[in-house]
């Protein structure tokens, strides 16, 4: 009977540890989903980042946008600690935010934080330049 008891008190726990478990995972994962709705990560072409009503920042060094250029209606705003500053004072209320770097990467990275800042959606451009290079983009400094 002593031993009954015991499987049934271990059935207990782990039903209670899986449902923690599932709660707990749940909660972590809630702020991430409600950033992804605000960020899209998209390969963009350069005619249609070209014919874009949005907001486009290269977030990028001076040098890089030396060696590699522009798109054309891309503004230059260096990610330090005054870009969502610089950002705001360039954005119309109600306008997407594309965001452009060498790779994608950073962007990444930052599409986040400026998403927290701007109400509008934030997209990340994958592949950043160097993909619109690669598809024939001409960009110029």
């Amino acid at each position: 009977m002593a031993d009954f008891i015991k499987e049934s008190d271990t059935v207990i726990m782990k039903k209670k540890t899986v449902w923690m478990l599932a709660l707990w995972c749940v909660w972590l994962s809630w702020p991430m989903t409600v950033l992804a709705a605000q960020v899209n990560h998209q390969a963009l072409s350069h005619d249609a980042l070209l014919a874009s009503d949005a907001l486009i920042v290269d977030i990028r060094e001076p040098h890089e946008w030396k060696e590699t250029g522009v798109v054309a209606n891309a503004e230059r705003v260096t990610a330090n600690e005054h870009f969502i500053e610089r950002v705001s004072a360039l954005h119309t209320p109600g306008q997407p935010i594309v965001l452009i770097c060498r790779t994608g990467s950073r962007t990444q990275q930052i599409a986040g934080y400026v998403a927290d800042h701007f109400d509008v959606e934030v997209v990340n451009l994958l592949g950043g330049t160097l993909r619109l290079l690669e598809e024939g983009a001409q960009l110029n400094y």
